[in-house]
């Protein structure tokens, strides 16, 4: 009789940067037994999702700070999230430090910011709002609707909007 090992799973792996910090979204769904074990130069990762074994294992491009990045790690039913400190600064050219692409690690696009828009952000101040009015900040322009009504009121005008008839038409 012969023991076969398990398939293993390869889940997608979403990955994002900042000059100082790497994103990862690991994306599976309603997880169970996670293991994460994470180090200076490589993330192992291993989880049971819909009765079925996934995992991964890979280097990483440069060095992550391992005990400020273990602290940063959110598991949620619809993923696992994890925020690396990058041990030094500085842009990574792949997440991966191997010569070839992993086909299963995506770009992030909703969180990835290049250097030039990391820059224009600080410049901004206030993280990216950028000198944006709203409540207790500075308004830009002077509204000239304090004259108008609020719409609230009654002005004993009826609107011109006819009245729904109910159809027998089936569709």
């Amino acid at each position: 009789m012969s023991t076969t090992k398990p398939l293993i799973l390869t889940p997608e792996v979403y990955w994002a940067q900042r000059s100082n910090l790497v994103y990862l979204t690991i994306d599976l769904q309603d997880t169970v037994n996670q293991e994460i074990t994470l180090k200076e130069d490589n993330l192992k990762f291993g989880a049971t999702s819909d009765g079925k074994e996934w995992g991964f294992s890979f280097p990483f491009f440069a060095a992550v700070d391992v005990e400020a990045s273990n602290k940063l790690t959110k598991i949620s039913p619809r993923n696992i999230f994890l925020t690396l400190k990058k041990a030094q600064d500085g842009w990574w050219d792949r997440l991966y430090k191997g010569p070839s692409k992993l086909n299963f690690v995506k770009t992030d696009f909703a969180r990835w910011k290049d250097d030039e828009e990391e820059d224009e952000e600080e410049e901004a101040g206030m993280g990216g709002m950028g000198g944006m009015g709203g409540p207790g900040g500075p308004a830009l322009y002077d509204s000239d609707d304090e004259d108008l009504p609020d719409g609230d009121e009654e002005d004993g005008k009826e609107d011109d909007v006819p009245a729904l008839e109910p159809t027998s038409e089936e569709p």
